[in-house]
């Protein structure tokens, strides 16, 4: 890869993805499949668990799938500098062009990109990017970026 394609700021904007969704949905029901039948409690308790189990899983289907959370990451920009120094900046529903650092507990395979952040104020933010949510080459390029970076 030339160093001029490094000079253009990359865009990720992922759109809905099936992987997330499976994985946000499948998770939640073989926990309450767990509760209903491998626990042995109360039909109360067991009640109780799965509406927790419930909760959770509307919690996790706005901050990913829906992103109507302050804390969705609906799009990053990465840009090098001419000083080496590479920057990183979100939209959030409430905030745009934060200014964010990458955190090294991120995580890049061929299939995921799952990005970590924080900003000034110490408040996380992660931005899931399935292969299925961008461009294959945006994709590709985000893999390359990160590779690079570390």
């Amino acid at each position: 890869m030339s160093d001029s394609s490094f000079d253009k700021p990359l865009v990720i904007r992922p759109v809905s993805s099936l992987s997330i969704k499976l994985i946000v949905f499948l998770s939640h029901v073989l926990v309450a499949l767990f509760v209903i039948t491998l626990l042995d409690v109360n039909l109360a308790v067991s009640f109780l668990l799965v509406g927790l189990i419930a909760l959770s899983f509307a919690y996790y289907y706005r901050w990913y799938i829906s992103k109507s959370l302050d804390k969705s990451v609906l799009s990053a920009v990465h840009q090098f500098q001419k000083n080496k120094k590479t920057t990183w900046a979100i939209d959030t529903l409430k905030r745009k062009d934060l200014a964010v650092e990458l955190l090294s507990s991120s995580f890049v395979n061929p299939r995921w990109v799952i990005l970590n952040f924080k900003d000034q104020s110490r408040h996380h933010y992660t931005l899931m990017v399935p292969c299925d949510a961008v461009s294959s080459e945006v994709h590709r390029q985000l893999r390359v970026r990160l590779k690079v970076l570390s």
